[in-house]
Protein backbone atom coordinates (compact mmCIF):
# COMPACT_ATOMS: atom_id res chain seq x y z
CA UNK A 1 0.00 0.00 0.00
CA UNK A 2 1.37 3.62 -1.02
CA UNK A 3 2.20 5.90 1.67
CA UNK A 4 1.44 9.04 -1.11
CA UNK A 5 -1.21 11.68 0.38
CA UNK A 6 -4.32 11.37 -2.01
CA UNK A 7 -6.41 14.53 -2.13
CA UNK A 8 -9.86 14.46 -4.21
CA UNK A 9 -12.46 16.99 -5.12
CA UNK A 10 -15.87 16.89 -3.20
CA UNK A 11 -18.77 18.69 -4.21
CA UNK A 12 -21.23 19.81 -1.20
CA UNK A 13 -24.59 20.29 -2.20
CA UNK A 14 -26.17 22.64 0.14
CA UNK A 15 -30.45 22.62 0.09
CA UNK A 16 -33.04 24.13 2.58
CA UNK A 17 -34.31 21.19 4.98
CA UNK A 18 -32.13 18.46 3.95
CA UNK A 19 -28.66 17.34 5.23
CA UNK A 20 -25.63 18.37 3.07
CA UNK A 21 -24.57 15.91 0.22
CA UNK A 22 -20.78 15.01 -0.38
CA UNK A 23 -20.11 13.64 -3.46
CA UNK A 24 -16.82 12.45 -4.76
CA UNK A 25 -16.90 12.35 -8.35
CA UNK A 26 -14.08 11.11 -9.17
CA UNK A 27 -14.77 7.87 -7.11
CA UNK A 28 -18.94 7.66 -7.81
CA UNK A 29 -19.81 7.70 -4.31
CA UNK A 30 -21.49 9.87 -1.93
CA UNK A 31 -22.36 10.69 1.88
CA UNK A 32 -24.10 13.63 3.75
CA UNK A 33 -24.00 15.65 7.22
CA UNK A 34 -26.89 17.02 9.67
CA UNK A 35 -23.98 20.16 9.30
CA UNK A 36 -20.88 21.64 7.53
CA UNK A 37 -18.52 19.70 10.41
CA UNK A 38 -20.57 16.30 10.27
CA UNK A 39 -20.67 16.27 6.17
CA UNK A 40 -16.77 16.93 6.69
CA UNK A 41 -16.28 14.10 8.78
CA UNK A 42 -18.74 11.65 7.08
CA UNK A 43 -17.02 12.71 4.00
CA UNK A 44 -13.31 12.25 5.21
CA UNK A 45 -14.12 8.56 6.57
CA UNK A 46 -15.78 7.61 3.39
CA UNK A 47 -12.63 8.82 1.59
CA UNK A 48 -10.73 6.97 3.77
CA UNK A 49 -12.75 3.63 3.66
CA UNK A 50 -13.14 3.88 -0.44
CA UNK A 51 -9.55 4.13 -1.15
CA UNK A 52 -8.57 1.55 1.52
CA UNK A 53 -11.39 -1.02 -0.21
CA UNK A 54 -9.72 0.02 -3.49
CA UNK A 55 -5.80 -0.99 -2.22
CA UNK A 56 -7.15 -4.14 -0.47
CA UNK A 57 -8.93 -4.93 -3.81
CA UNK A 58 -5.80 -4.04 -5.85
CA UNK A 59 -7.90 -1.90 -8.15
CA UNK A 60 -6.82 0.74 -9.86
CA UNK A 61 -6.97 4.20 -7.37
CA UNK A 62 -8.02 7.12 -10.15
CA UNK A 63 -6.45 10.02 -10.52
CA UNK A 64 -7.77 13.01 -9.15
CA UNK A 65 -9.49 16.04 -11.48
CA UNK A 66 -8.24 19.16 -11.12
CA UNK A 67 -10.37 21.65 -9.40
CA UNK A 68 -10.98 23.59 -12.19
CA UNK A 69 -12.50 20.63 -14.08
CA UNK A 70 -15.11 19.87 -10.78
CA UNK A 71 -18.27 19.90 -12.53
CA UNK A 72 -20.72 21.70 -9.61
Amino acid sequence: MGKDRLFYPAVFTYEKGKEIAVVFPDLNCATSGTDDNDAFLSARELLGCVIFGLEQDNEKIPPPTPLYKVKT
